[in-house]
């Protein structure tokens, strides 16, 4: 499996090199009059969604700043990209927290000195949109919308908080306001993909995004619809492609490593997913595929570490239950069984819930007073809305020793989920 983002894939379009230095980059001096012209520029350069738009937006952004230190667009500017980056890097499996920090900064002062410019609700929606607080995040929109019916972004956000539905008339109306509007594009192509399973039309908007913004992420995204096409020799290229933009692009590698095994082609498989976790030790389907393949070449003492250090990675998550009910099955058959089992403290929250939870964890949220901070939330919040049912969960808690945790009920959460939870200990709060 490779690494599924069925929400938000958008974010992929983030690039994959270490964003730290970029909050200090020198800042050439402007006068104050020049200060909505570097906005404007800013917001060209970030509208782009490539690298280089995202490097360039954090410096004319900083700029203005200085020229003008009461500038709520910049702030706002800055806001919404760094929560970008944030959530590209927590889907790449990647130190996320820090980028939420300067999202939560930039937009708390843009809120300060212009809480109903249009920018800083655009970036306080956008931020939402990212932490999954959809219902704030669609009533920002709503918000947008009422007072400018045709802002492209306000309109993408409500979609994409009601559910990313390719059929729905919101994002093709975005596409009509803005035809460059590329976060549209990989969204339409990810929602056809997952959801309606139609790849001609996913590779389309892929496609299209790729002639309009090439970037190693578009290339990556485009390999694997190609790659569930069944065309290999094509994913592969795309996935070169994405090399090629990125040399240091772990995605890339990793689904390279998967085609390679598909076709049989053991050797470049373990090559290729090996470069995956030198660049990011994070992916749990690297492991995976390096264990089957010395599985398949019968080297049974590297099949066995490999299958063991992804079920070390793995178990907590929900995505990962198939493979690891194949990794146990072949460790059993190798030998390698009788491991030990890990104890369960507590369940880690998962998906969207731990990325939401951990970014509030002291109560902070833009948009809320300062200084109101509350303590750590005390209890776990595991999320139903991407997976669900008894067997999937009695493959995620198997291994555990049983405690008493407490869930809250999602709705995407069905009988089967609930009955296996109940039986690990679970308690369940309904209320939520």
């Amino acid at each position: 499996m490779e690494v599924v983002m069925r929400k938000f894939m958008l974010y992929m379009l983030l690039p994959a090199a270490d964003f730290g230095d970029l909050q200090f980059a020198v800042a050439l001096p402007a006068s104050a009059e020049d200060a909505a012209a570097l906005d404007k520029q800013a917001r060209e350069a970030f509208l782009k969604f490539t690298p280089e738009g995202f490097e360039e937006a954090i410096s004319l952004y900083n700029r203005a700043i200085q020229a003008n230190p009461n500038d709520a667009v910049a702030y706002a500017g800055l806001g919404e990209v760094y929560s970008f980056m944030g959530s590209y890097r927590y889907l790449v499996k990647e130190d996320y927290e820090e980028f939420y920090n300067l999202a939560y900064k930039n937009i708390v002062k843009a809120l300060e000195l212009g809480p109903n410019l249009e920018q800083t609700q655009i970036a306080l929606a956008y931020n939402y949109l990212h932490l999954s607080w959809e219902k704030e995040a669609k009533a920002t929109a709503s918000k947008i919308l009422s007072q400018n019916p045709n802002n492209p972004e306000a309109l993408y956000v409500l979609w994409a908080a009601s559910g990313e539905n390719p059929d729905s008339p919101e994002i093709r109306k975005v596409l009509e306001l803005d035809p460059k509007y590329i976060p549209a594009y990989i969204s339409l192509g990810n929602a056809y993909f997952y959801k309606k399973r139609s790849y001609g039309q996913a590779s389309e908007y892929f496609k299209k995004a790729a002639e309009i913004a090439p970037s190693a992420q578009i290339h990556n995204l485009f390999g694997t619809v190609l790659r569930t096409q069944g065309n290999y020799n094509a994913a592969i290229g795309e996935y070169q492609k994405a090399i090629e933009l990125n040399s240091k692009y772990a995605p890339a590698y990793m689904n390279l490593g998967i085609t390679y095994f598909y076709m049989n082609q053991l050797n470049q498989s373990i090559a290729r997913q090996k470069e995956a976790i030198t660049l990011n030790p994070n992916y749990p389907d690297s492991y995976f595929f390096i264990a089957q393949g010395y599985d398949r070449e019968n080297n049974a003492q590297q099949a066995i570490m490999y299958y063991r250090k992804f079920l070390e990675m793995s178990l907590e998550q929900g995505q990962y239950a198939g493979y690891a009910a194949t990794a146990r099955e072949r460790l059993a058959a190798l030998g390698g069984g009788g491991q030990k089992k890990p104890t369960l403290t507590h369940v880690r929250r998962n998906g969207y819930s731990f990325r939401r939870l951990s970014f509030f964890q002291k109560g902070r949220r833009p948009g809320a007073p300062m200084g109101n901070e509350t303590k750590e939330p005390d209890r776990i919040t595991l999320s139903f809305g991407m997976e669900s049912g008894a067997s999937l969960w009695s493959l995620v808690f198997e291994g555990f020793d049983q405690e008493i945790i407490l869930v809250s009920r999602f709705s995407g959460a069905d009988g089967g989920t609930v009955k296996a939870l109940y039986s690990f200990g679970a308690k369940i709060n309904e209320s939520y």
